[in-house]
């Protein structure tokens, strides 16, 4: 028999849940939890949903916009909730807060705070309320160990210290120290090169290519920890960028905002560079435009030439194969170039009066229309302008200046550079120069990037020979999350470290009946973590940034946490909400996957190598959430799981 408080609870429940019923015959109640309170004197029933709904006095409402919710949400059953809104502040008593489960209409399940009541039949049933997983903190000396400062093993100090001029292709999983090899080499070169030269202006030696800000940050950061001077550190975008402005003088200031994922990937493909000498002769309609004023280097003019030129795109894309470049691509490439070589509506009507062509918001007149891209470049286009002109000239080198080489050049996650992203590259070592290339294919998550395996890779950094050096030791994830990890993409793979009852602290599975309930949970649990290991770093990792602003909108109203998709992170104690694609090369002392669903990560290579990426962030534990059906990847390691759990009990 239940205990007298939980059958009051349980017969309130149960009359409001009927009452319900009663007003939305049919329709089945739209509500996921519920909420009682006390405010202004008086008691309140709120059912929470997501859809807003009322009927006499029953009211439902969306929990993910209701400020409401954050009772439920940020606050534990009795205290007090204090709510501040633009217009007025919402003050009362938490009483009672439930999380409801329902089957063909009815009550099935209802999860108090501490309490998990369950229908047996007519009967409901009682046993204390324990999450499958929840965010253990880290002993004293596992942070010790977290904060203490890296020591290379023999293998690693072999890599570091290979001469100055080689090419080294540094491989291996996540968490195996690559990238802490590469900045400890240009540590080693830093101490052996000779003083800088007054006439070098103060210029950088070494250049570091990472693929996201978060990365750079770190990187960075990891730079000045080893007193490493004369690095620039740049993500890949921000050096093409910087770069093709110093050697092409007519690109339009702005880069576009619309092209289609089908053209990126085109502009990306390595047969565009099949299609280049073809471009850098000039096509029979070039001829015929130019009138035999062929120019000496490449010009913004010939992306219109290329992306414009129907038949140079069939070529392309037969070459790609349908699969991966389908039919509709050439239109879609042309339509977008044609935007981009269209005057903006300020140049078209400059004869009118610029007061009259200023808007009311400030921007300009073609912003959130469909000619918004006007005079742009497409940052794709960037490095298919040095192959143009590298093409035309043999050098790197127009009348504006020329591409800036460094004594050695670094290229973190090499994976998820395109052919002639990399060809750029490797013309930027200066002659004599070293070269270090970082990556693991496991982690090639960006699909438009071409990577067509190493031996390619380094065949367009021109430095078919190099020292190949394979990392095989893990210095960041606990056993159980790597025997995870490795099972992503080796059937065959021992899950036993899993099955040690041990691990339970560092992988753990969590399945929800809804996103409140998903969001509910997660959020205590932040709470209680920053109240027990403060030093604590986590990562709510989703899959799709839709998603990521979905949860951080909820989470927010639990615990203190920052939504990051700009790789603007602190690097530092504290949670945020972010994607696979901000958190390559991080790590994090607990990494969240609340998305570890059939829909986020069905069983394709793709989803293997995201979810890969996603958990090997984590140093102390991996947890992972779902609030639908589980994703198929996780199906043996939740079996394995569930088995040490039934062992133990």
């Amino acid at each position: 028999m239940l205990p007298a408080p939980l059958r009051l609870r349980l017969q309130r429940l149960s009359a409001l849940w009927d009452a319900a019923r009663r007003a939305w015959p049919g329709q089945g109640v739209p509500a996921v939890a519920h909420l009682r309170v006390r405010t202004s004197g008086r008691t309140r029933d709120v059912l929470l949903g997501t859809r807003t709904a009322s009927h006499a006095d029953l009211v439902v409402v969306d929990w993910r916009t209701a400020p409401l919710s954050e009772a439920l949400l940020g606050y534990e059953e009795g205290e007090d909730y204090e709510i501040l809104l633009p217009d007025r502040t919402l003050e009362g008593t938490v009483l009672e807060q439930h999380l409801l489960s329902v089957e063909h209409g009815e009550l099935a399940e209802v999860l108090t705070p501490n309490e998990r009541l369950w229908r047996d039949g007519a009967i409901w049933r009682v046993q204390p309320r324990a999450e499958e997983g929840e965010l253990h903190p880290r002993g004293a000396a596992a942070r010790r160990w977290a904060e203490g400062a890296v020591v290379l093993d023999e293998h690693q100090r072999a890599a570091v210290q290979q001469p100055a001029d080689t090419t080294m292709l540094v491989l291996g999983e996540a968490g195996f120290g690559k990238t802490t090899v590469a900045l400890h080499r240009l540590a080693w070169l830093a101490e052996r090169r000779a003083p800088s030269s007054p006439t070098d202006g103060g210029k950088a030696w070494a250049l570091v290519i990472v693929p996201t800000e978060g990365l750079r940050r770190l990187c960075a950061r990891l730079l000045t920890r080893l007193s490493v001077p004369g690095v620039d550190v740049l993500t890949f975008a921000s050096f093409i960028i910087r770069q093709a402005r110093a050697v092409f003088d007519d690109l339009p200031a702005r880069l576009s905002r619309d092209a289609s994922v089908l053209t990126v990937r085109l502009k990306r493909h390595a047969a565009v560079a099949q299609v280049i000498p073809t471009v850098a002769e000039g096509t029979e309609a070039m001829r015929a435009v130019l009138r035999g004023r062929r120019p000496k280097h490449a010009t913004w003019q010939h992306l219109l030439h290329l992306w414009g030129d129907r038949e140079l795109l069939r070529q392309i894309a037969a070459i790609a194969g349908e699969e991966v470049l389908p039919p509709r691509v050439i239109d879609e490439v042309i339509g977008h170039t044609r935007v981009q070589f269209t005057p903006t509506t300020e140049q078209a009507m400059r004869h009118v009066d610029a007061q009259r062509l200023r808007t009311v918001d400030g921007w300009s007149i073609d912003e959130g229309t469909p000619e918004q891209d006007a005079r742009t470049v497409d940052l794709e286009d960037l490095p298919v302008m040095f192959a143009i002109n590298h093409a035309m000239t043999g050098t790197d080198a127009t009348r504006a200046g020329s591409l800036r080489t460094w004594e050695h050049v670094v290229v973190d996650e090499a994976q998820e550079l395109a052919p002639l992203e990399l060809a750029v590259l490797g013309r930027a070592v200066a002659p004599g120069g070293g070269l270090t290339v970082v990556g693991d294919e496991r982690q090639q998550v960006d699909e438009s990037a071409c990577f067509g395996g190493w031996d390619r890779t380094m065949a367009w950094l021109s430095r078919a020979e190099h020292a190949r050096v394979e990392l095989r030791e893990s210095y960041r994830s606990p056993p159980a999350i790597e025997a995870l990890a490795k099972s992503l993409f080796d059937p065959s793979a021992s899950l036993e470290a899993v099955r040690d009852p041990a691990s339970s602290l560092a992988l753990a599975f969590l399945r929800c009946s809804s996103t409140l309930h998903l969001a509910t949970v997660i959020g205590r649990s932040l709470r209680e973590l920053r109240d027990r290991d403060p030093s604590a770093s986590v990562a709510v990792v989703l899959r799709h940034p839709e998603a990521a602003r979905s949860l951080h909108g909820a989470l927010a109203r639990a615990a203190s946490i920052r939504l990051v998709l700009d790789g603007e992170f602190t690097l530092g104690p504290g949670a945020c909400v972010t994607t696979v694609a901000q958190i390559k090369g991080l790590e994090f002392t607990h990494v969240v996957v609340p998305d570890a669903t059939s829909r986020s990560y069905p069983d394709d290579a793709r989803a293997r190598r995201a979810l890969y990426v996603a958990i090997t962030r984590a140093m102390h534990q991996a947890w992972l959430c779902a609030d639908g059906p589980w994703s198929p990847l996780l199906a043996e390691a939740r079996a394995t799981a569930h088995t040490r759990a039934a062992a133990g009990s």
